[in-house]
This record gives C-alpha cells, structure tokens and sequence, in this order.
C-alpha cells in the first residue's frame, strides 16, 4: 500500500511540476510579446533644440524634431543688430542662414514688429512659418519686451 501512495503522490508533484511549467511557458509568452511591441513602439520625439549659427543667430527647428514636417516652422533670437539686417531682405536672411532645407522665395509676408520704440535695442524673437512651395511668413516681437510682461502676470 505504501508503494502505491508513494506512486500515487510521485504522480501528483510530477502533474503539478507540469502544470506549473506549462502555466509559466503560458504567461511568460505574452509577456515577451509585450517587451517586444513595447521595445518597437515609436517613441516620443525628442524636444527641438536651440541651435546657434556663427553670427549669433538662435534658431529653433521645430519641424525636424517636433513635427510636422509642413509647415515648417522656425523660431529665430536675434540681437538688434541682426534684426535690423534681416528686416531689409529676410529672404535673404533665411536662405543665407539656411534656417531652411529649401531656399524660401523672394515674396514673403513680415507682420511688422508690435509697438516697440524706434530706440529699442534688445534681442528680438520671430516666428517665420516656411510652405512646401516655398513662401514664407515671418511675425516678430521684443524680446526684452515680452519678457517685462511675462513677469509681470500673476503665476
């Protein structure tokens, strides 16, 4: 009688060593498969960074890290010096800097400045919008202004 119930509890570590075995093999499968679609899912893009040129021009490329590809949007920090310049072609401006892959055209629109003194002499921010065929548009604003009045709102 022993025999058999040694027999008989062999047989029962045995069955439930299989079906502890055969329960992992079940759960660690989807497990894996998760791992794996979590290890190939896109991941968020990167944040743009400021990227600053040799003449002290900041530009940020949201396009390429941020999207989308079109528009492609640009925003640019520039003392007043460089303001002044690009003020008088900012075609110019834009393709000699190569703030774009694609040269922009001649023909733009340039929203003019907000109210800024004719004495102001800070850094400036613009905001140039660049279309797949070509045109552009570009808005700009105080810096130093800007600023002033972001501090000055309750947080």
């Amino acid at each position: 009688m022993s025999k058999t119930i040694i027999t008989g509890v062999l047989a029962f570590v045995i069955g439930l060593l299989v079906a502890f075995f055969w329960v992992q093999q079940t759960q660690v499968k989807p497990l894996n498969d998760k791992l794996e679609a979590f290890k190939n899912k896109p991941q968020p893009p990167p944040c743009a960074q400021w990227e600053t040129l040799q003449d002290g021009t900041k530009v940020l490329k949201v396009w390429e890290k941020m999207g989308p590809d079109w528009p492609q949007i640009a925003v640019l920090q520039l003392s007043n010096d460089l303001y002044k310049e690009f003020n008088k072609e900012p075609s110019t401006f834009l393709n000699t800097r190569k703030i774009y892959p694609k040269d922009v055209q001649p023909r733009g629109t340039l929203a003019p400045a907000m109210s800024v003194p004719k004495t102001y002499t800070g850094s400036w921010l613009l905001a140039c919008v660049h279309h797949q065929t070509s045109p552009y548009a570009c808005g700009g604003l105080a810096a130093d202004d800007l600023s002033a009045k972001l501090s000055e709102q309750p947080h």
